[in-house]
């Protein structure tokens, strides 16, 4: 066979198969990586998905670096499965809400309900918001709590061809279940999640604590200053304010912690569902300006009360 033979017939060949058509991801599968998820666990969500006709996330950032996106999976064991992923692409901002009529423990069943819904970049911008305030993509996967009975409570994301999920049994009315109300809620239906538990009040005690922290400080400093006037005392007013200051930061550390300890916030941080975000830093940076502030105040005002006593006693 001549040269230009072996030619045409490579020519014929790639024209041929040039017009079939390319070959397609299966974005229906596999839905988790091997880690941190073992065997049964990404067989049992993946099934749900399956049945939902629901895409991989996990496939999307590996092949499609300019979709956001975000999917709540809400398997109880004796309830309807619901997945509410929401989408970002160059196209518009959509909501899919799919349910099953099987049972989220056990055999899913079939799509009892299929919608679409267009977000706004509003409605957007406010989720986008709540995953960070929670700190979604710093949370670990999955934390040691399970039960046999209960709901799984099943978190995804994906941007900038990154991928992330969260996966917790039956958790607390913290800041991730609210996360995943908000998903649901999206919806404008009653999927269920009325029936939650109520976030948690306002924790006045907590808010106690903050406001008797810098009074504490300020009374204790008043009450060494009075100490310091007595003939024999060689305190300083700059040292009792130092020592007020530290004994108010201890009492307002050992109070915060136990009062941490009584209402399970503790146990929520342990497990992964309370993250320290930067506006936690701001807010104790805030209480200890607060602190030194009103107790600079009072120094200013005892100031000149105290030049008119033993001054010289607190030099």
């Amino acid at each position: 066979m001549g040269r230009a033979s072996r030619l045409l017939i490579a020519f014929v060949l790639a024209v041929f198969f040039s017009g079939l058509p390319a070959t397609e991801v299966d974005e229906h599968g596999p839905y988790f990586p091997d880690p941190p998820f073992n065997h049964f666990v990404r067989d049992w969500y993946s099934q749900h998905l399956r049945a939902m006709g629901e895409p991989s996330l996990w496939g999307w950032s590996r092949n499609d670096r300019d979709v956001t996106a975000y999917r709540f999976l809400w398997l109880p064991t004796w309830g309807r499965p619901v997945a509410v992923r929401i989408e970002k692409r160059r196209q518009g901002i959509v909501l899919h809400l799919r349910q099953l009529d099987g049972h989220g423990g056990y055999e899913p069943g079939k799509i009892a309900l299929d919608r679409k819904i267009n977000l706004s970049p509003e409605q957007w911008n406010r989720q986008a918001e709540r995953v960070a305030r929670v700190g979604f993509w710093s949370l670990p996967t999955h934390v040691d709590h399970r039960g046999s009975d209960g709901e799984q409570l099943v978190f995804e994301g994906v941007r900038n061809g990154t991928y992330h999920v969260v996966d917790r049994w039956s958790p607390g009315s913290g800041p991730y279940r609210g996360l995943c109300r908000s998903m649901l809620d999206l919806t404008g239906l009653d999927m269920g999640q009325s029936r939650w538990p109520e976030p948690e009040p306002l924790p006045w005690g907590l808010i106690l604590i903050g406001i008797l922290g810098p009074f504490l400080a300020v009374t204790l400093w008043m009450l060494l200053l009075h100490g310091a006037r007595r003939p024999k005392s060689r305190l300083h007013a700059g040292r009792l304010l130092v020592i007020s200051h530290l004994l108010g930061t201890i009492w307002m550390a050992a109070s915060l912690v136990a009062y941490a300890l009584l209402n399970g916030i503790l146990t929520e941080a342990l497990l992964g569902e309370i993250t320290v975000t930067p506006d936690f830093i701001v807010g104790i940076l805030v209480g200890y300006l607060v602190l030194a502030l009103l107790t600079g105040m009072l120094l200013a005002f005892r100031t000149p009360l105290v030049k008119h006593t033993e001054l010289r006693d607190l030099t």
